[in-house]
């Protein structure tokens, strides 16, 4: 393999790895804290059929790929020119 393939795929897994980490905090820390009676929400198999009163599912959306578009173009130009 290219090197230079090489380092993006390290860069790729990482990625894949930390919003692995996220996710499993996203459905343990809310439960937890359901339990402990801080919070009242859905389990998280359930969270989605959650009808939201502050905005459609396709705001979300969109702000969602306004959002992880940033970050994913900040993230791939660093990879390109480090310190950038």
């Amino acid at each position: 393999e290219d090197p230079k393939n090489l380092a993006w795929y390290v860069q790729a897994e990482l990625v894949h790895c930390r919003f692995a980490m996220l996710g499993a905090a996203g459905i343990l820390i809310p439960e937890a804290m359901t339990k402990a009676g801080i919070l009242n929400v859905p389990v998280w198999f359930e969270a989605g059929a959650t009808n939201f009163t502050f905005a459609t599912p396709m705001s979300l959306f969109i702000a969602q790929l306004i959002m992880m578009g940033f970050a994913e173009t900040r993230r791939y130009y660093d990879f390109v020119s480090p310190g950038s």
